[in-house]
């Protein structure tokens, strides 16, 4: 994952099926480590619905979010 301070990078996760709430727990904590995070590139992931709803959980506490890359 490649963190900066204002995007968070999933690239190299491409292809990774996300499907629990634990699976996205590394995606999770590096949406909340970026205070001012405007970019968030998840694309190429397969999410469940328990691993979505987890992103989408911390993706809600982060007003600063501008663009969010989605895409398979």
């Amino acid at each position: 994952m490649i963190r900066d301070s204002q995007t968070v990078s999933c690239e190299i996760l491409a292809n990774v099926k996300i499907t629990t709430r634990e699976d996205a727990a590394a995606i999770v904590k590096a949406i909340e480590s970026v205070d001012e995070l405007v970019t968030l590139n998840i694309d190429g992931i397969s999410l469940g619905i328990d691993g979505a709803e987890a992103i989408a959980d911390a993706i809600s506490k982060t007003p600063s979010l501008k663009n969010c890359e989605w895409g398979n």
